[in-house]
């Protein structure tokens, strides 16, 4: 069996500060970044943010446009928009619903959509 201690955890960067519960579970399960300041991302913070983590969570009131998903690094596998429900794969430069399971770790207890 593989050793699990040695698989890096991805590196969510959470642009709002979110219900405890929520963030806590985050930070448990993945190299989370919090924003504890819960001051707004401007375009440039949501661009810098985009380039340097594997997940973004942002919330309903980040402006996040076709052009800034185009152009974000490969790194960036997911934008989980948090309180509305949507996921977005950035694979192959192309915003699209759905889900990535190699970003889901494995002791989550939700399985994969198909």
């Amino acid at each position: 069996m593989p050793d699990s201690s040695a698989i890096s955890k991805p590196r969510v960067i959470i642009t709002r500060e979110l219900a405890d519960s929520n963030q806590n579970r985050m930070c448990e399960l993945f190299d989370a970044v919090p924003n504890y300041s819960d001051r707004p991302f401007s375009r440039e913070d949501l661009i810098a943010a985009m380039a340097d983590c594997d997940v973004l969570v942002p919330t309903v009131t980040d402006q996040i446009d076709a052009e800034m998903i185009a152009n974000a690094p490969d790194r960036l596998r997911m934008i989980a928009s948090f309180g509305a429900g949507s996921i977005i794969s950035t694979s192959q430069r192309r915003a699209r619903e759905g889900y990535s399971s190699q970003i889901r770790p494995a002791s989550s207890p939700k399985t994969p959509r198909t």
